[in-house]
């Protein structure tokens, strides 16, 4: 425990559910004893440590609740945040799809056609750079030989050209529309 309170509980040496049970036996005995249950009288003295005891140990209980609620809220929030970003970043990413340029078009329309979603290009994707700029399209790590490297169509921007695929008409070239001719 790194909290302030925890030379609280470290002083008690114990647990936050041991104190949680400890504080509601403490709890118990003065409810038994007010509502005359107990078949025996308590003495004052004994009567006083189970009182400081029950306010020692729930309040270790009740911080360390306290301390396990703000950690989880810190944990939703972090995986809110976390959603929330990516979530921009897609929605940055597919904005992208408003202005692809008439080859661009032609590479997804190629890869729709064949219903792949990588294809094998030079190491500077060819044609297929500036998708590769806009994030549209992605190299996975050391995925590559001399001269192919696998590039990928990431899996959200997938699903949004096969929602669109009207836009994304194939060509009749056999060649892929991604690779640069040599010599050009």
């Amino acid at each position: 425990m790194t909290e302030w309170w925890g030379w609280l509980a470290s002083a008690f040496k114990v647990s936050s559910w041991r104190a949680a049970a400890i504080a509601a036996g403490g709890v118990a005995v003065f409810v038994l004893r007010s509502k005359a249950l107990l078949p025996f009288e308590i003495p004052a003295l004994l009567l006083t440590a189970t009182g400081l005891a029950t306010i020692g140990f729930g309040a270790v209980a009740l911080f360390d609740l306290i301390a396990a609620t703000f950690r989880g809220l810190q944990a939703l929030a972090g995986y809110l945040r976390e959603v929330w970003n990516v979530r921009r970043q897609r929605r940055y990413i597919l904005r992208h799809l408003e202005t692809l340029s008439l080859k661009e078009k032609e590479i997804f329309g190629r890869l729709l056609a064949t219903n792949e979603r990588s294809f094998v290009a030079t190491e500077t994707g060819g044609y297929a750079n500036t998708l590769i700029a806009k994030q549209l399209v992605a190299r996975p790590a050391q995925i590559a030989t001399l001269l192919n490297f696998v590039y990928i169509v990431p899996e959200f921007v997938w699903r949004e050209l096969q929602r669109r695929k009207d836009q994304f008409p194939d060509s009749d070239d056999p060649t892929d529309p991604w690779r640069v001719p040599w010599g050009v």
